[in-house]
């Protein structure tokens, strides 16, 4: 519910902005289509293509740079939504970048599932986009590998993987791992040995938990999109 509740006020806040402007909007986005999460994030200095699990600290400084001007943008966690309306950008200064410092809220915004989902809005040319951040827990502590997108790696505790619905994906830990039962939104992945487990990317936003039997475990975010971004110059 949470999530879908966000994705239509991205929709409606999307919609606004373009019927501010005289000019055509190139695409009409679709409720009922996730796109890819593509701005660019620089995370304490270090960046990521449009979603990050960067590791813990006390406060995180994020830069966002879209792909086209930013008019408005939104940083929305568990607990609070942040909607910032910019300023025309002085001389010499880019219009499609902007900075937040995100410092969690001790007890709510550090405990575990609670990302941040960025989003900016262009009022011209309707070159919106989306960004994701899932953060560490200290309830969660083994790491694994992925294999995402094309991509392999290690990856912390908590983890992202984002890529078109419907593609195999792979996560492996190095000991057995049992996983938490699916939903039908969100089914259960495929394995041999509980070390390995394949699956086909479901459509959206999922969460999914594996758990050692010392009752240590790891959470695996995967967002699958439906749908193509197409922008103009």
């Amino acid at each position: 519910m949470f999530q879908a509740i966000k994705a239509l006020s991205a929709i409606t806040l999307a919609a606004a902005l373009a019927s501010c402007s005289s000019q055509l909007v190139t695409q009409r986005l679709d409720a009922d289509t996730f796109y890819p999460r593509d701005v660019k994030l620089t995370i304490n200095g270090v960046v990521y293509n449009g979603v990050a699990a960067p590791p813990a600290a006390e406060k995180y400084e994020i830069k966002v740079e879209a792909k086209g001007s930013i008019d408005t943008v939104t940083f929305t966690s568990c607990h609070r939504d942040v909607p910032v309306e910019l300023e025309p950008p002085k001389r010499g200064e880019a219009d499609n970048v902007v900075y937040w410092t995100y410092r969690p809220v001790k007890g709510i915004e550090d405990r575990e599932g609670c990302s941040v989902d960025v989003a900016v809005y262009e009022k011209s040319k309707g070159r919106h986009g989306w960004g994701f951040i899932a953060f560490q827990a200290a309830t969660v502590t083994i790491p694994a590998e992925l294999q995402c997108d094309g991509l392999t790696r290690k990856a912390q505790p908590t983890s992202v993987c984002h890529a078109k619905s419907g593609l195999i994906q792979r996560i492996a830990f190095g000991r057995r791992m049992k996983m938490a039962d699916g939903t039908a939104a969100c089914p259960a992945f495929q394995t041999k040995d509980e070390k390995t487990y394949e699956y086909a990317m479901p459509k959206g936003e999922c969460d999914y938990y594996f758990c050692s039997k010392e009752r240590e475990c790891h959470r695996l975010t995967t967002l699958g999109y439906d749908g193509i971004l197409i922008r103009s110059e």
